[in-house]
């Protein structure tokens, strides 16, 4: 098997998707400008701007920066014990009558990676809460009846996923906090993200 891609994807657009539709939307919460996009990605047809907004208040969607290790490569070993012991302080959390009892709340942990996700599972092992975890893997019909029995339980259960990135709509009270383990960035080995 040969995998041909690109190093640089300007000037593809036109060229592919661009010719399958009369108008495309773009999605992004850092496109910046109309002129900026376009000629980043070197595209012929006019490109319009359009912001909208959130129906949720500020307060309502605080993203609270608390980093505890780089997870590289290198550094992975030594750091992922004071991560993993970090997420279950944050999922144990109780201040009750607020928004902040995440003891008593559901939640969504990303972990990115199945290893990371492995040591997650043992530190709530550890801390005697493996039962609050749902762990989202396989595919198809598998992934929707892991989503929907964690919808449907009235328990304070946690989603734990590497892949829960897209397409999971936890509206409510089935998803009160969100907890990122590690920053889905591309592989670094990968000749087009080197470049």
């Amino acid at each position: 098997v040969v995998k041909v891609s690109p190093l640089e994807a300007r000037g593809l657009f036109d060229q592919t998707m661009g010719m399958m539709a009369e108008h495309c939307v773009f999605t992004s919460a850092t496109t910046g400008t109309a002129h900026l996009f376009r000629d980043t990605h070197a595209m012929a047809r006019n490109v319009v701007y359009a912001e909208g907004g959130t129906p949720f208040p500020p307060g309502n969607r605080p993203i609270f920066f608390a980093p505890k290790g780089n997870l590289t490569k290198k550094t992975f070993d030594s750091d992922i014990e004071e991560l993993a012991d970090a997420v279950v302080q944050i999922a144990s959390y109780s201040q009750p009558g607020n928004c902040y009892d995440h003891a008593n709340q559901k939640g969504l942990i990303h972990t990115y990676t199945n290893k990371v996700l492995d040591h997650i599972v043992a530190a709530f092992d550890r801390a005697g809460l493996r039962k609050r975890l749902v762990l989202l893997q396989g595919g198809g019909q598998q992934r929707n009846a892991i989503v929907n029995y964690f919808k449907g339980s009235p328990e304070p259960l946690i989603l734990v996923s590497p892949s829960a990135m897209l397409g999971l709509s936890l509206n409510d009270d089935m998803g009160r906090f969100q907890v990122v383990c590690k920053m889905p960035y591309a592989f670094l080995g990968d000749p087009a993200v080197e470049h």
